[in-house]
């Protein structure tokens, strides 16, 4: 775990306790008499993976009956509490694990069984170490049990930190134990194939400032095929909305890099893909949109002053248009097609850059980023221009495409960039914001016209004054959104492009 520490080790299936032992007491180590354990662990995240970002790690473990939670807080700190009811009991863990979730959901990654033995080593210099010597088997929240593995875990409870690499340097080269990164949640979730909580980009996908254009691309789409991926089951099983949101906005980087880096990619190739890609964009917009809907909902209806019967009829009509939206949207997940497009994407990013790329492709991402982000700059001073002065609804809505166009342009080549670039992306996000809360205003708007249709044939008449006045109060929010346009839009043309 980050920031704590601990060390694990593979251990052979013939490697035993006694000759572990033996090696440690050689080397001057003394050890606890051996406590036997025999636990399943499911271990806890939010959909963004906020404990997994504090290097934190969060557990439900049951050992013989007897259910308790645990927190392990990165520097070493451990919390426990009993279970009560699938909950934490009141005290310290509560108040941490909600400190660290900030009201996302609790949702279970993965769960682990472990069997072995626990014991102490004391070492030099005051130093002790919690040892485990386990065997661990793996299953998602749910399924069946995978084979796992035969670990050796260490946790420094005192002494220096030398004295751990001390330690280390013994069981590597003694007892003949390999040392593996990750803990028993990160070994579960890679034995498993799935992401790690968050799913975090790896590493190698990352764009450096000597990558060419046309290896920057590449790595720029397998971001976005890695994050479809990633949250594509979690939108099948509908746990939580951010997974349809993460997966709805990882669709749309990926055909704005399809878009941005055609010439980098193939034309061809980019286009069929893009197209692929966008009907499934749909699907997952007509879900989405009505979750922003509904998590807006309640504070309209209190400034509509509307009352309980059309609160429960809209909710009704909702959950009625969602549940016919996720009809459409969870077999397109679940087809040979999708999984066919994910492949295509995964593919495409995975074609070896050419060795002697040409023209913009061939040049480094830290010299053509301004390039590609004045380019598109452009395009948006090209069409504030054009709204300045009395904005139309359409005409917005397209400086809302060619804004987040640009945005997500200019995050691509982000890790590149110099410290201007966090000024200028802040005055295009405030820029994006007002103009997409302007047309969720006018969508909403659209929908609540279309419910009124609905109602007009069997709801109370208290209900159509309410959705009467539930529309004008989304006509005030998008006037609203229009007069503060222009200060935002004075503000973003100012901007100088960003460079590297």
């Amino acid at each position: 775990m980050a920031n704590e520490p601990r060390a694990a080790f593979l251990a052979e299936p013939s490697r035993r306790l006694p000759s572990l032992l033996s090696a440690l007491g050689r080397a001057g180590y003394r050890s606890s008499k051996p406590i036997p354990l025999f636990a399943e662990d499911i271990y806890f995240d939010t959909q963004n993976g906020a404990f997994y970002r504090a290097g934190a790690r969060l557990r439900l473990r049951i050992v013989e009956g007897q259910r308790s939670w645990q927190l392990e807080i990165g520097g070493g700190e451990f919390l426990e509490a009993p279970d009560v009811d699938g909950a934490f009991a009141p005290g310290p863990l509560r108040e941490a694990a909600a400190e660290i979730a900030k009201g996302r959901l609790l949702l279970p990654q993965a769960r682990v069984r472990s069997r072995g033995v626990t014991f102490v080593i004391e070492g030099f210099a005051e130093s002790s170490f919690d040892a485990a010597l386990l065997h661990e088997t793996f299953a998602k929240p749910q399924g069946g049990w995978l084979e796992g593995r035969r670990a050796l875990e260490i946790t420094q409870r005192s002494g220096a930190p030398e004295e751990l690499l001390r330690l280390g340097t013994l069981l590597r080269g003694g007892p003949g134990l390999a040392e593996t990164e990750g803990d028993a949640l990160e070994a579960a979730l890679s034995a498993l194939g799935l992401p790690l909580p968050g799913a975090p980009i790896p590493e190698a996908l990352k764009v450096k400032p000597d990558d060419t254009v046309a290896l920057a691309a590449r790595k720029v789409l397998a971001q976005q095929a890695y994050r479809m991926w990633a949250n594509t089951q979690g939108t099948i099983d509908d746990l939580d909305p951010e997974f349809l949101h993460d997966l709805r906005v990882a669709a749309r980087r990926a055909r704005s890099a399809l878009r941005l880096f055609a010439i980098a990619l193939g034309p061809r190739r980019c286009e069929s893909l893009h197209a692929e890609i966008g009907s499934m964009a749909r699907l997952l917009g007509a879900v989405r949109d009505l979750d922003v809907f509904s998590e807006r909902l309640q504070s309209r209806m209190e400034r509509a002053s509307a009352g309980a019967e059309s609160r429960h009829w809209l909710e009704a009509y909702l959950k009625e248009r969602r549940a016919e939206a996720r009809d459409a949207l969870v077999p397109a997940l679940l087809s040979k097609r999708y999984e066919a497009l994910l492949a295509r994407a995964k593919r495409l990013a995975s074609t070896p850059a050419p060795l002697r790329s040409r023209g913009l492709a061939a040049l480094p991402a830290a010299k053509a980023a301004s390039l590609f982000i004045g380019a598109a700059s452009k395009r948006v001073l090209k069409q504030g221009r054009a709204v300045a002065g009395a904005p139309e609804p359409a005409q917005l809505h397209r400086l809302r495409i060619l804004a987040k166009r640009l945005r997500y342009a200019t995050e691509f080549f982000r890790p590149v960039l110099g410290d201007g670039a966090g000024e200028y992306l802040i005055s295009l996000i405030n820029l994006q914001d007002c103009l997409g809360a302007h047309q969720d205003a006018i969508a909403a708007t659209a929908f609540l016209q279309e419910a009124a249709r609905q109602a007009a044939a069997n709801a109370p008449p208290a209900v159509l004054l309410d959705l009467g006045s539930l529309i004008q109060v989304l006509r005030e929010e998008a006037a609203l959104h229009r007069a503060q346009f222009p200060p935002l839009w004075k503000t973003f043309r100012r901007m100088p492009v960003p460079v590297a």
